[in-house]
C-alpha cells in the first residue's frame, strides 16, 4: 500500500474556505459531530471583472457545504462553517455498502482512540479521475511509524486491489496485511500488543 497514496484521508487540506448565506436549523446540530472529509476551492473571473472564491466542503457522512470565499489555515470545523454562514449544498449519493464503511471507521476509530492511539481519516469518496486503487475509507494512525488502515465495501474487492498494492510497495519495507475486507501497511513492522490491538479495532 503506497504511503505516499495513503494519508490522503488525514484532513491535510491547504485551500479551504468560510462565508455565505444559509440558516442554522436542526441541519446544523445534526451535523455537528461530523467531520470535514474534503475541500475543493476555485477562484473564478475574467475581462476585468471581480474574481469570485468558492470551496465545496465534503463531510464524512456525504453531506456537502458550500462558501463563497477561501482562506490559508486548518481545516475548519463543521460548526465554524455554519457560524460563518456556509449553505447546504444536494448531499452526495451513499450507497448502502458505503454507509457500512462509514460505520466501520467509525467504530474503529473510537476503538483506537480508548487504546491511546490517535487515528484521523474518513471514507474516499470517488476522486476525479478515479482512482482504481482508492480505498473506500483510510485511518491513518499517527506516531513515528504510521500505520494505514484501508476499508473496502466487501473482501472481493479488497482481494482484488491487493496485488497492486504489494507491487506499488515492492522493495519499500512497508508490511502489509489483508484480512477479509481491510488491508493494513505497516511502515515498520509492529509490536505484537500493537499488531494485536489494531487488528482487533479495525475488523
Amino acid at each position: 500500500m503506497r504511503v505516499r497514496r495513503l494519508g490522503v484521508l488525514a484532513l491535510g487540506i491547504v485551500m479551504v474556505a468560510a462565508g455565505c448565506g444559509g440558516s442554522h436549523g436542526p441541519a446544523a446540530t445534526a451535523a455537528a459531530a461530523a467531520q470535514v472529509n474534503s475541500a475543493a476551492c476555485q477562484t473564478s473571473g475574467r475581462d476585468g471583472k471581480p474574481t469570485r472564491q468558492s470551496c465545496t466542503f465534503v463531510l464524512d457522512d456525504g453531506r456537502r457545504l458550500g462558501c463563497n470565499r477561501t482562506f490559508n489555515g486548518p481545516t475548519p470545523s463543521v460548526p465554524q462553517l455554519l457560524r460563518d454562514g456556509c449553505r447546504w449544498l444536494t448531499p452526495l449519493k451513499v450507497s448502502r455498502a458505503m454507509r457500512a464503511v462509514i460505520a466501520r471507521i467509525d467504530s474503529a476509530r473510537g476503538c483506537l482512540t480508548s487504546n491511546g492511539m490517535r487515528a484521523v481519516g474518513g471514507p474516499a469518496f470517488p476522486s476525479r479521475p478515479p482512482d482504481p486503487i482508492q480505498p473506500d475509507g483510510e485511518l491513518v494512525i499517527r506516531s513515528r511509524h504510521p500505520t494505514f488502515i484501508a476499508f473496502y465495501t466487501d473482501a472481493a474487492r479488497a482481494k482484488r486491489i491487493e496485488p497492486a498494492l504489494r507491487r506499488e510497495d515492492s522493495g519499500k519495507g512497508v508490511l502489509l496485511e489483508r484480512r477479509g475486507a481491510v488491508t493494513i501497511a505497516w511502515s515498520q513492522a509492529p509490536a505484537g500488543d500493537i499488531r494485536h490491538t489494531v487488528w482487533e479495532c479495525a475488523a
